[in-house]
């Protein structure tokens, strides 16, 4: 299930800076986070982009006072969590994380998980992944970053580690800023049985009792059609209409089950079935929806749901709408 044995691109140096893969010198640092169960993650501190073609004053990858203090100067930080296979160097990865740091004030720390890239080797498991990503949000409350500045971002399978984490945040009543989901899934077995582009179960959609053997079957769930339900802070959903890893059906489930539990209300039932025979009719629902040629606006209760029009599950970075519209939602919440 896990592809970190995909540890592309190969042969990085973590120890030098990311001039390598399109960085200005002194904007990236590799910094390491460890967790309560000893393992140690390696990540990336990247700096907001300088407009300008002079030398950084701030060799940031060789000063941790610096880069920490820079850190906690941020208006916003993008705690990174990324899809299935490869590492936190992988292209499309980079491309976000430019777009990211093109931002006004924004900073980005993208780590990879136990068992991916340069932290430690051992067998990544759903429990394990999760402790990682709550031990990266306690690594910038460490350095003073404030809580509702930290934006919670997961892309594919980080999708639904970010989902866990703010619910896990949520419920324990410590503070981020929002939620920002690229490319995710209501459940990461909804995804397997939906899954273009090695297609080996979509012979077996819509039958029950076959999708109900897999899903027990399953035991790396990554529940995000419950956990978001408990998500109490802005959230973002930004899907590609021409995905073929995963339908951008699932953000529709998301989208539809965090309104329903902000409205009191179950508007999904089972969501393969319901939204991908398009049964769910939102007109019903307090929601506001944008059309336009480059994608499809949903806005309702400090969720938004962004369904972009001729994008695919890696390269949201480089439709324009995608930046604009975090730009613009990352500014609708203190």
């Amino acid at each position: 299930m896990y592809l970190n044995w995909v540890n592309f691109p190969f042969g990085v140096d973590w120890t030098k800076g990311g001039e390598r893969f399109g960085f200005r010198q002194g904007s990236v640092r590799t910094v390491y986070v460890e967790t309560p169960d000893n393992m140690t993650l390696g990540g990336w501190h990247i700096l907001p982009r300088r407009m300008d073609p002079f030398p950084s004053p701030y060799k940031v990858d060789e000063a941790k006072l610096t880069g920490d203090l820079e850190l906690r100067r941020a208006d916003r930080v993008y705690l990174y969590l990324h899809g299935n296979a490869g590492n936190r160097a992988t292209g499309h990865r980079v491309q976000f994380y430019q777009m990211l740091t093109r931002l006004p004030g924004a900073h980005v720390l993208a780590i990879d998980y136990r068992g991916f890239g340069d932290s430690s080797s051992v067998i990544p498991t759903e429990t394990g992944l999760c402790t990682d990503a709550l031990a990266a949000y306690h690594w910038l409350r460490e350095r003073k970053v404030p809580g509702k500045r930290i934006v919670i971002t997961g892309h594919s399978l980080g999708s639904g580690i970010a989902t866990h984490l703010a619910a896990h945040l949520s419920q324990a009543g410590e503070p981020y800023g929002g939620l920002l989901i690229l490319s995710g899934y209501a459940s990461l077995i909804d995804a397997a049985m939906g899954y273009g582009t090695v297609p080996l179960l979509k012979p077996f959609q819509g039958i029950s009792f076959i999708e109900e053997a897999f899903r027990k079957l399953i035991t790396q769930r990554f529940m995000s059609v419950h956990n978001i339900r408990k998500v109490n802070r802005p959230v973002l959903l930004v899907h590609g209409k021409r995905d073929h890893d995963i339908n951008h059906w699932n953000a529709k489930a998301l989208f539809m089950e965090l309104l329903g539990a902000r409205s009191n209300l179950s508007l999904v039932q089972h969501p393969y079935l319901d939204l991908k025979s398009h049964t769910l009719d939102i007109q019903q629902h307090p929601v506001k929806t944008y059309e336009m040629n480059a994608g499809d606006l949903w806005e309702a209760k400090m969720l938004y749901l962004l369904q972009v029009e001729y994008a695919g599950h890696n390269n949201l970075a480089k439709h324009l709408i995608v930046e604009d519209t975090i730009a613009y939602w990352s500014q609708t919440w203190a």
